[in-house]
């Protein structure tokens, strides 16, 4: 599995009875190059979604040039086929927790690894 961030965090892979898929490891392989660009991508969403749960206390001013320094990787699901069910595509939820409340976080959903498709909550 490729480096995606410097702390160790949980991954779950949605494999066969014999391990992974072959397209898993591309999709890991990807991972490290498409996380940041999706991030980048997914700010303007991510700060939406934070100012309306209001988890964010208010002496914290978030904005894209911060915002990831906040948010913690945390879980990384590699699914299989399923998803999308169209027997090709995957999805990736890469998950960071808050440093505010530990039992909150936001995934960015990322089709086949690469293509932000939007964000899901935890």
């Amino acid at each position: 599995m490729p480096t995606v961030s410097p702390q160790p965090f949980a991954v779950t892979l949605y494999g066969t009875a014999d391990g992974p898929l072959p397209q898993h490891r591309a999709v890991a392989e990807r991972l490290p190059e498409s996380i940041p660009a999706a991030q980048q991508q997914a700010a303007d969403d991510v700060l939406a979604l934070l100012a309306e749960s209001g988890l964010v206390p208010d002496e914290v001013v978030l904005n894209r040039d911060n915002l990831w320094s906040y948010l913690t990787p945390e879980w990384l699901v590699l699914t299989d086929f399923s998803y999308f069910g169209n027997g090709k595509d995957m999805m990736v939820h890469v998950g960071f927790i808050t440093p505010w409340y530990e039992d909150a976080g936001v995934q960015l959903l990322l089709k086949n690894g690469v293509d932000y498709e939007g964000l899901g909550t935890e």
